[in-house]
């Protein structure tokens, strides 16, 4: 049996993997309305993948004896100001949503809910993937520069979470980047002196560039 938070977490993360999908799907109407049926072809893809995955939550709930409820969702964006812009926010949505996957994965660990777990792990596993493959389409659909951002730290499950920057900038040449704001490496759980104040905004941001 699933126990109530982790219920609750997984049908907040079906109704994310839902989301996706109609922003995917939203992201596949915008690039054919501006001629770009390759861009168009590929977002349509990713809405197909993402109610999958949405799907797959859906049947570990009910295969654990809980109790899917469907949570309405805001409607995606219809404008992203270019094919790029459209590359960009589907990044930085994955991110989000890898953040969503650690939390659950959090959540199983505290509850001992090793089914969950060892499901969640294969969500890990794409996640990771998804990062990858979206930052490369990002950087090379970029004309002369990509603008990154990142939240420091964000509210999940009730707690502040501390974030680390997409593990795939350091796979860019280090000429190839310049740090807007000084980047900052530490822990997902650790408190550095002189960013203590993020914990009152946890949505400061830093930025990076590709020149």
């Amino acid at each position: 049996m699933l126990s109530p938070d982790v219920e609750s977490a997984m049908n907040a993360q079906i109704a994310a993997e839902l989301y996706s999908s109609h922003l995917y799907l939203a992201m596949s109407a915008y690039c054919e309305s501006i001629n770009m049926p390759g861009s168009a072809r590929w977002f349509a893809a990713q809405s197909d993948e993402e109610r999958e995955h949405g799907l797959k939550f859906i049947r570990h709930v009910v295969d654990r004896g809980g109790r899917v409820t469907l949570i309405g969702m805001d409607p995606p964006p219809v404008d992203f100001g270019s094919a790029l812009g459209a590359f960009e926010q589907a990044l930085t949505h994955e991110m989000n949503v890898t953040q969503m996957i650690d939390g659950l994965v959090g959540l199983a660990v505290q509850h001992g809910d090793y089914a969950s777990q060892v499901f969640l792990q294969w969500f890990v596993t794409e996640q990771v993937e998804e990062e990858r493959r979206l930052m490369y389409v990002a950087i090379t659909r970029a004309r002369r520069r990509l603008y990154l951002t990142h939240a420091q730290s964000r509210m999940l499950h009730g707690q502040v979470r501390y974030n680390i920057p997409s593990r795939f900038i350091d796979e860019v040449p280090r000429d190839q980047i310049a740090w807007l704001s000084p980047p900052r490496r530490r822990s997902r759980d650790a408190v550095d002196v002189d960013t203590a104040d993020t914990v009152a905004g946890p949505f400061k941001r830093i930025s990076t560039s590709f020149a």
